[in-house]
């Protein structure tokens, strides 16, 4: 055979195997239906798995639709027989019919698409009689059911796919494997040669790159298979899920075919025009990548181009099935995007071009056609394929920067005007900001180039690799105890080449004791137990680490020291947030649960809690999260199996507040957090609570949760504790409610001057600063307050704060850097979108506790100087009211377009405490739930290099603080200025 019938049957026969080129065609076909108006394609294809929740329905029929409401005559079912709602769309003149759910599909679910009467331009178009059967993916995120998914909802940890299956999909010499898992895995516990492995027929293990994220993975051979020999694929149990239990050991045998002779086929994916040429099976602009999600809007879009070289077997041995090859490296480069938040407010930068590398060999096949045999009907096209995205500018390289696994495209593939044209639909999910789940339907089309003599080579990639940003980068203080280290790269590295490339030495000593992974162009190190304070860090970059087209990166060294934490420990833990609820522990008695009352706080005096709390509700789709303000014992943290058992557990109750039964589920304990996601998710109206162990005379692990330096948890912050005391239990009680698709937003007070949260400035802990440097100005710094003095009354003459008095006549000193008290805290918000009537976004806000330092504070009684210190003060955010004027409700924020960039604005009612507060001769006071309302705060949005957000607020006005002792006797009037009030918070690392 001539190299140009090659390509010509390559060409031709891949799609009809039509004569065009001297050949007859050899696919079985039936002329029965060649007159009748069919169903030709439909996305999802009958008997798909993995099906995106977000995916739309497509049908594409031979002859235009002639209906004037087909969609009347389609349902979609799930699998109890309910029907979806969607809208339907006709598109290419009537050809396609475009169904769109009003609401995401279920995970883990079975769904079928029963088509009745539908009529064209050549009559009753003829339908699958049993309908179109397909399954939707697992949930990415979330509890254990609807992390699961089997093909016959069995359950357990399995393999439920193999492609190719070496069944309906050939396996080739040229092939990659992509096994599909019940369960997402646990990335460290895949270990190519140990728990996975692919071994040849003499069982040696075959050099292969191996991808790992969640419930797929692939293995890619780094050269061909030998056709003809038997390799054998093992999952040992040694893999475990992310639940921590093992595999049962599988093996599977595949023998692959010989592809050759092979035949290139290039390929263009084009630009759209501009949203000009639009797909025949989805009627949106082809090779766009939408992407829709709450924090980006769903007008974001980026227009993909470049060309495929498709490597086919030997059509002429594969007639029915035809395998094909896009090898790894193969790139399509996207439009820049310019990023607006929530799609209305814009953030200040564009993405910058957006690359999308495979980083394995995508896996083609052209199939038969489903659901007719007519000769003039399209194959089917199948794509599998494994990418990495990257986006050009920094920013947002660290926020969408992500390998997209075992991605499928299904379509069509047909001759037009001489040349193959493909026409497929497949739905991208990636992730933004390590927060949401993006999602986009994919309109992709490639089109063969006519002259294959004269079509384009392969693009060479010689440009090397670079370090784009990396955390902690030069923000040392915006870290905290228990990060990661990221490294964010201009493009995808290939992973096999950062094995021993990546060095990493603590204290001046070298560690092996740091796991790495990598996502798209991302390296995450993480030392045992994370970054730790007073410590210095150096990690070196060898130019080993390459790129996938072998281009290396340039040694590089990095050294950094985190922030000093003063002391081993000298203040007991305490939970900064606690999601849902309020972190405190609930004085008994206080409570009305019928009526979803959950409390007061404990306090030193009865009645002067304030405000009772409500009971919050949970969204179907949430887990509990609590963060802490020191690292934490892990060991003393364990889930209760049982009623009132276990320092960490999660109960059914009912209205009395007993104990019906525990709720399964898995417990997650971070360095400074724990997460719980339930088995199943939580029921809309049932009354649940979680309780953190604590006590006055703690054992940790039995009846305390405690931190790394044995100090139980403190919940009763209200009180006057002793510096390492525990406190009772904290219980929070929750109504479950329906799944919600606002986003949370974890934010850390960061940078702060108390690192070691004790409520204390300590020598070597960084205050105000002068600035500039003999100026006498001592701005507020982030994460602190300032107080002024305003006057005495009563038997209080003179006061001063930070300084007391000099001379006979008590002249104040003078120490403008000393007015300032230092805060402790961190922030749970939601992101609810766009408000068309205030014209900014929504934002809720979650009430929690702020810690402050104490104050000293200075005044004349009767004449004679004295200090009167505060002590640590309790900062309580409080929740806003409801139409009833009952404080139920979260905090409304609002994020805006200000002059420069986005701001966030809102305006918070606080109570301040002073448990500490002694006045002189035991005299009382009021700082108990002392009201503070109205502080209005407003400030910038910046997005740093590495992705993370950064929130500043500033106070807008003064609020004065009166402190009253012995009931008016004598009076203590402070404030705090406009501008006293600065807040800094910055959000999570965008990967963990």
């Amino acid at each position: 055979m001539t190299k140009h019938s090659i390509r010509c049957a390559a060409l031709l026969a891949a799609t009809l195997l039509v004569s065009a080129c001297g050949g007859g065609s050899t696919q079985r076909t039936s002329t029965d239906n060649w007159d009748h108006a069919r169903l030709e394609y439909s996305f999802p294809y009958d008997t798909q798995q993995e099906v995106s929740t977000r995916a739309p329905v497509a049908l594409r029929f031979s002859d235009a639709l002639t209906d004037t409401a087909p969609g009347d005559a389609v349902q979609i079912l799930d699998a109890a027989d309910q029907p979806v709602a969607f809208t339907a769309d006709t598109v290419d003149d009537g050809r396609s019919l475009v169904l769109t759910p009003l609401n995401p599909l279920d995970p883990a679910a079975a769904y079928r698409i029963v088509l009745g009467t539908l009529n064209t331009s050549a009559g009753e178009a003829r339908v699958p009689a049993e309908g179109i059967h397909f399954r939707t993916r697992a949930a990415i995120r979330g509890g254990r059911d609807a992390m699961t998914v089997t093909p016959d909802d069995s359950g357990g940890f399995v393999i439920n796919r193999v492609i190719p299956d070496g069944d309906v999909l050939p396996v080739m010499d040229f092939s990659s494997f992509r096994v599909q898992f019940s369960q997402p895995l646990a990335r460290a516990s895949v270990r190519y040669g140990d728990t996975v492995s692919l071994t040849d027929g003499d069982g040696t293990l075959v050099p292969a790159a191996v991808l790992v994220k969640g419930h797929y993975l692939t293995l890619d051979p780094t050269a061909d298979l030998t056709p003809g020999e038997t390799y054998q694929f093992t999952a040992g149990a040694g893999l475990r899920n992310v639940f921590d239990e093992p595999f049962t050991e599988t093996s599977l045998s595949w023998t692959p075919k010989d592809s050759a002779p092979r035949e290139i086929l290039v390929q263009r994916a084009a630009d759209s025009q501009d949203g000009t040429i639009l797909s025949p099976l989805t009627g949106a602009p082809i090779n766009s990548v939408p992407v829709n999600a709450l924090l980006l809007g769903d007008e974001s879009s980026s227009q993909q181009q470049g060309d495929v070289h498709a490597e086919l077997a030997f059509v002429p041995n594969f007639p029915d099935v035809t395998p094909l090859r896009v090898p790894r490296g193969s790139l399509l480069r996207g439009s820049s995007v310019t990023v607006d938040i929530a799609g209305q407010v814009p953030a200040g930068f564009e993405t910058g071009e957006i690359s999308v590398r495979f980083v394995s060999d995508a896996s083609g096949f052209l199939l038969p056609n489903r659901y007719t045999q007519a000769e003039d009907s399209p194959r089917h096209v199948q794509l599998f394929m494994d990418v990495a995205m990257t986006a050009e500018n920094p920013e947002a390289n660290g926020a969408l920067s992500q390998d997209l696994l075992h991605l499928e495209l299904a379509g069509t593939a047909i001759v037009e005007d001489g040349v193959l044209v493909i026409n497929a639909i497949g739905v991208v999910e990636p992730e933004v900001l390590g927060l949401e789940q993006a999602w986009g339907v994919l309109s992709f089309r490639l089109e063969a180039y006519a002259d294959q003599g004269n079509a384009p080579a392969p693009e060479i990639d010689s440009e090397p690799p670079t370090l784009q940003s990396w955390v902690p980068g030069d923000r040392l203080r915006q870290v905290k105890g228990g990060d990661p280290m990221i490294l964010n790269f201009s493009e995808a590295l290939d992973p096999a080449t950062l094995e021993g490339a990546i060095g990493v030495s603590i204290n001046g000593a070298a560690t092996d004791d740091v796991s790495w992974y990598l996502d798209g162009a991302s390296v995450v190190l993480r030392p045992q137990g994370g970054l730790a304070y007073n410590t210095d860090y150096e990690i070196t970059l060898s130019d080993q680490i390459a790129d996938l087209a072998g281009n290396t990166l340039a040694p590089e060294t990095l050294t950094f020291r985190t922030d000093t934490y003063i002391g081993n420990g000298d203040r007991a833990p305490f939970a900064l947030t606690a999601y849902p609820g309020f972190p405190c522990a609930i004085e008994s008695g206080s409570a009305d649960l019928a009526n979803d009352i959950q409390g007061t706080c404990v306090t030193k005096e009865a009645g002067t809690a304030g405000d009772a709390l409500p009971v919050t509700s949970l969204p179907a789709n949430r887990a509990i999260r609590v963060r802490f303000s020191q690292s934490m014992d892990a060991d003393s943290i364990t889930l209760g199996e049982s009623c009132d058992t276990g320092t960490f557990r999660v109960e059914r109750v009912n209205n009395s507040g007993v104990c019906e039964d525990v709720v399964p589920g898995t417990l997650s304990v971070a360095e400074r957090g724990v997460t719980f996601e339930p088995d199943s998710a939580w029921e809309e109206g049932v009354l649940y609570r979680y309780v953190l162990a604590s006590d006055s005379s703690p054992t940790c692990g039995t009846n305390a949760i405690c931190s790394v330096f044995n100090a139980p948890l403190q919940t009763a912050m209200l009180r006057e504790n002793d510096a390492l005391a525990g406190g009772p239990p904290m219980q929070v009680y929750f109504r479950g409610t329906a799944v919600t698709d606002s986003v949370m937003q974890t934010l850390s007070n960061l940078p702060t001057a108390d690192v070691n949260a004790n409520f204390v400035l300590d020598d070597g802990e960084q205050g105000a600063v002068e600035e500039p440097p003999g100026s006498g100005v001592f701005p507020t710094p982030a994460n602190a307050t300032q107080v002024l003095e305003v006057s005495g009354g009563g038997l209080v003459g003179k006061v001063n704060v930070g300084c007391g008095f000099s001379g006979i006549g008590n002249t104040p000193q003078t120490c403008p850097g000393e007015k300032f008290i230092y805060l402790t805290g961190a922030l749970d918000v939601d992101i609810l979108g766009w408000d068309e009537a205030e014209g900014a976004i929504a934002v809720n806000i979650y009430p929690t506790l702020l810690m402050t330092s104490s104050l000293r504070t200075f005044a004349t009684i009767l004449g004679i100087s004295q200090e009167i210190p505060t002590g640590p003060q309790v900062m309580r955010l409080r929740y806003a009211p409801d139409d009833n004027g009952e404080r139920t409700r979260p905090i409304p924020g609002w994020i805006r377009t200000g002059p420069t960039g986005p701001v966030f604005e809102t305006s918070l009612d606080l109570y301040l405490d002073a448990p500490y507060l002694h006045p002189p001769l035991g005299l009382s006071h009021n700082l108990k739930s002392y009201p503070l309302d109205g502080l209005s705060l407003s400030g910038p949005i910046t997005f740093l290099e590495d992705g993370r957000m950064q929130i500043e607020q500033v106070s807008l006005g003064g609020l004065p603080i009166n402190v009253s002792i012995a009931g008016g006797a004598a009076s203590v009037n402070l404030r705090i200025p406009e501008g006293g009030v600065n807040l800094t918070y910055i959000s999570a690392p965008v990967k963990q």
